[in-house]
């Protein structure tokens, strides 16, 4: 099996898209702080996150509503 120049050319360039591609995703990651930019790229982290900041918010309103109940009592 003959492999010619264009062939090598070819595959070079091709994992030098793919290389690129996967920097620019991590580079993406570092300047913005977060590791998952569109629902797609993590569909279940992104529900996980989404699950965990309901679970935050309903124990702060419930933290306030103790403060109140407490400094009334």
């Amino acid at each position: 099996m003959r492999i010619t120049n264009k062939v090598l050319s070819r595959n070079f360039l091709g994992n030098l898209k793919v290389n690129l591609e996967e920097m620019q995703k991590y580079q993406n990651q570092l300047s913005s702080g977060h590791e998952v930019q569109r629902p797609s790229d993590d569909p279940f982290r992104v529900a996980r996150t989404m699950e965990l900041k309901s679970s935050i918010a309903a124990n702060e309103r419930y933290k306030k509503k103790y403060r109140r109940r407490t400094w009334l009592a």
